[in-house]
């Protein structure tokens, strides 16, 4: 499958009800549009920006392939109208349905939704609320427990605090707020006690795909060992179990979600280009 097509970004600004959402769209430059499209949504806080690159480089190299891609802001987030305390979960899945109608009013018939880690927690919230809506789903290092992914974002705020005992925090403390209803502030982003509540009850442990939907895992890290992480290898040996179509793989590369400065993993969207080749049209 290698890329021969010209492509065009082409910046959108989409109405998902009465909010205003960034997109960038990367399309096959032909008459018209190919007849699959991928619908990236993004991971947590900054693990997004750091992560912009290596979405922009594999969107461009999946439409160069025929695969059309569209990069999405949900509210609050990137360049989409408001503030990140102003971020609630349902918004955000109007604004998954609302990007999946737009690629669908653009010819595409089959759309697969790409969740990188928090992205992949959205993308299967999505699929349960319209799994009819989707064909598949790349998944980029899957986080399969918001609670834990949530916990794990608190700790930044309380390594932030542990020089000033006067300022000095907890996740416990910091959890208890957001059960008296108040916000947080973690490294620049105030979370919202509605938004928090709702990414603690998401879990792919409790997701089940259709056994008509095409799932593919990626997950990244250094060359040994090869093997998926336990938590992967459990649920994707239970999808299989259940029917789903499913390929997994662990490709050697550095976790760019992370690292200070901007990363990519080529092995990862060679990979990914591969997994597409036996639909690719």
């Amino acid at each position: 499958m290698s890329p021969h097509r010209e492509i065009d970004a082409t910046p959108v600004f989409l109405n998902s009800g009465t909010r205003r959402i960034f997109a960038i769209y990367y399309g096959v430059r032909e008459n018209a549009p190919s007849s699959r499209a991928v619908l990236y949504l993004s991971p947590f806080a900054e693990e997004m920006n750091r992560s912009r690159r290596m979405a922009t480089l594999q969107a461009r190299a999946l439409a160069a392939c025929g695969i059309s891609v569209l990069l999405l802001d949900p509210y609050g987030t990137g360049d989409s109208e408001g503030d990140f305390s102003e971020a609630r979960l349902h918004w955000w899945l109007d604004d998954v349905a609302t990007a999946a109608n737009w690629l669908k009013d653009k010819g595409h018939r089959s759309i697969d939704l790409w969740g990188l880690r928090f992205g992949a927690l959205l993308a299967a919230a999505a699929l349960k609320q319209d799994p009819a809506r989707f064909s598949g789903c790349l998944l980029w290092q899957p986080v399969t427990s918001g609670r834990a992914m949530l916990t794990q974002f608190l700790r930044i705020a309380v390594a932030a605090t542990m020089g000033d005992r006067d300022k000095r925090v907890s996740t416990n403390s910091l959890r208890s707020d957001l059960k008296a209803g108040r916000s947080v502030e973690v490294a620049g982003y105030e979370v919202a006690p509605e938004l928090a509540n709702d990414i603690d009850n998401l879990s792919l442990e409790s997701f089940s795909p259709g056994d008509m939907m095409q799932i593919r895992w990626f997950e990244v890290g250094p060359d040994a060992p090869k093997e998926l992480s336990a938590g992967g290898t459990a649920l994707v040996d239970r999808w299989r179990e259940q029917g789903v179509t499913v390929s997994a793989e662990k490709v050697a590369g550095p976790q760019f979600w992370s690292t200070s400065d901007i990363t990519i993993a080529p092995a990862l969207i060679e990979a990914t280009i591969r997994s597409f080749a036996p639909v690719s049209r």
